[in-house]
């Protein structure tokens, strides 16, 4: 955060901020770094064999020369043109993000219309007009509505396909009967 806080205040001109956020932010990797050695070194112990290697990941990789170059680009660009001191205290972070965030809408309920009334939800009571049939019981046989239970549907006897020993020689692909 303190890398880029760096180029944040580096492209509004403030170069002596700017080198001190970039201080900050070396201090910070390298702790980090320290931590993620200790990290391994004791995952290591614990879990037999080595550890994961996170000082080495790519975040960490791409983290350092980017916070080396912008502090050299900062520390040349003070010497030549602004001629700014470096504080003794770091730039404040803001830890509250702005850019590229919308700003949320306090969401409302739409008022209800008149004609909503209690009586109009209880007209779209389902449970009132649906009937539950068991599968599980078997029916008379005359069927509960007294109609003629139903006959079982009557199986199909089917052609069997003759195939032929050889591929066909069409174009479409079919066999030729």
């Amino acid at each position: 955060a303190f890398c880029y806080l760096g180029e944040s205040l580096l492209e509004q001109e403030k170069c002596g901020e700017a080198i001190r956020a970039l201080e900050e932010s070396e201090k910070f990797y390298d702790i980090s770094v320290k931590l993620c050695k200790e990290y391994r070194k004791q995952k290591a112990q614990a879990m037999g064999g080595t550890g994961a290697k996170i000082d080495e990941h790519l975040f960490f990789r791409k983290l350092q020369p980017l916070v080396k170059r912008t502090k050299d680009k900062c520390v040349r660009e003070n010497g030549f043109i602004f001629h700014d001191t470096v504080p003794k205290d770091c730039p404040v972070l803001e830890l509250k993000a702005t850019h590229g965030l919308v700003t949320p809408e306090e969401f409302a309920m739409p008022p209800l219309h008149e004609l909503w009334t209690a009586e109009s939800y209880a007209a779209f009571n389902l449970a009132q007009n649906v009937t539950f049939v068991d599968p599980r019981k078997k029916a008379d046989k005359k069927g509960e509505s007294g109609d003629k239970p139903e006959e079982p549907i009557p199986m199909v006897n089917e052609k069997p396909i003759k195939y032929s020993e050889t591929d066909p020689k069409n174009q479409s692909g079919c066999q030729i009967q």
